[in-house]
Order: C-alpha cells, then structure tokens, then sequence
C-alpha cells in the first residue's frame, strides 16, 4: 500500500548558484586555511555551496589559485593537529573503582585507538591531496646502475658470464663481445628444428 503523500520525507531544497564574489571567495578561502572543513563552510547560509566553489575554481583561475593555496595551508594545519594529538596523553588513562572500593587508573585503549584514527584520517587525507609533498616517498636505488655504466666491456661480459654459469647455464663463447678477428656482428641466432621438417621461423629444413 503506497505512503500517504504526508508521510513522505520532503526533499531539502538546494540553494540557486552564487554568482562569484572576490570577498566571500576570499572568506572561503581564509576559512579552509584555518583548518575548517569545506563542508562545513558551505552549511553556512551566507557561503556558497559546493558546487559553486568547484564551479568558480574552474572558471576563475585567481580563485583557483587562491583555493589552492588555502588548501595547502589546510594540511599545514592537519599536520599540526598530528603531533598535538600524538602528543596530548590526558585521556590515554582513566580513573575507575575497582572491586576493593578504591580509585584506580587504568588504560583507555579505545581513546588511544580513537587518537590513532583521529591522525590517520588526517594523513590519508593529506597523502590523496598532496602525494607528492605528503605521501609516502618511493626511494629508487641507481647504485646498481651507475656501477654497471662504469663496468669496461671486458669486464661486464666477466661478469655476465659468470652470473649464467652460477645460474648452471653452460656459456660456449663470447655473450657480448666479439669473437677475435669476427667482424663484430652477433653470431646467429640457432634455430631448433621443430616436429613437421619446419624450423620455429617458418622454414624448412
């Protein structure tokens, strides 16, 4: 049986489109630098909404660079907010009374736990939205190579011949370098015969 119609939750109506402003631009910005979600900012009746910041930052690129900026400056303030939590131990311990009537303190797991999340909501966060200044760095070692770059041809095929005989690849000749008084071409590449009296390139034999 359908709802009556009264019954129905009424839809919140959305609000028309701002048409840019410099000042309530700039009070947006000023507000997310100080740490205020941009949500939150967009619940004031006085502020456009989300769409509309999108929409101005889209089109107007002072705006743009503006928001930006307040941005960056948003998660300057994340990451304070992470060593002030990491460092604020008041609720890490709580007073109860235990079974002999006396007041003891105890560990509060669930409020260091709470801390915890509180800091790694703020990271992943500043990771997704500046990964190249916040996020986790991938250390790329060239060691190997610039070593291999400074190697002389004699000795890299030194090297590469024994790395395949460790490997228990039987090495008949030069990999790398030139057979003595060879004109310098790569020996040819041996075709296995295959089952039909055709080699694997399509040949026959």
């Amino acid at each position: 049986m359908t709802k009556p119609i009264t019954d129905r939750p009424l839809k919140k109506a959305g609000r028309k489109p701002m048409e840019y402003d410099e000042a309530v631009a700039l009070e947006v910005c000023e507000r997310l630098s100080q740490g205020e979600s941009l949500r939150a900012i967009c619940e004031d009746p006085a502020m456009p909404s989300h769409q509309t910041v999108y929409r101005w930052a889209a089109v107007q690129p002072t705006f743009r660079t503006a928001y930006a900026r307040a941005r960056e400056a948003q998660m300057e303030g994340w990451a304070d907010d992470i060593v002030e939590i990491a460092d604020d131990a008041t609720n890490d311990y709580i007073e109860r009374i235990g079974k002999d009537g006396e007041v003891e303190r105890v560990f509060d797991p669930e409020a260091v736990q709470r801390s915890k999340l509180r800091m790694d909501a703020r990271k992943w966060l500043m990771s997704k939205l500046a990964g190249a200044r916040f996020g986790d760095k991938l250390d790329v070692n060239l060691n190997a190579t610039a070593e291999v770059a400074a190697l002389s041809d004699e000795e890299l095929e030194r090297r590469t011949q024994a790395r395949l005989v460790a490997l228990g690849v039987d090495v008949a000749g030069p990999l790398l370098l030139a057979l003595p008084g060879s004109t310098g071409t790569p020996p040819p590449v041996p075709v296995e015969p295959v089952a039909g009296g055709r080699n694997r390139r399509g040949g026959a034999i």
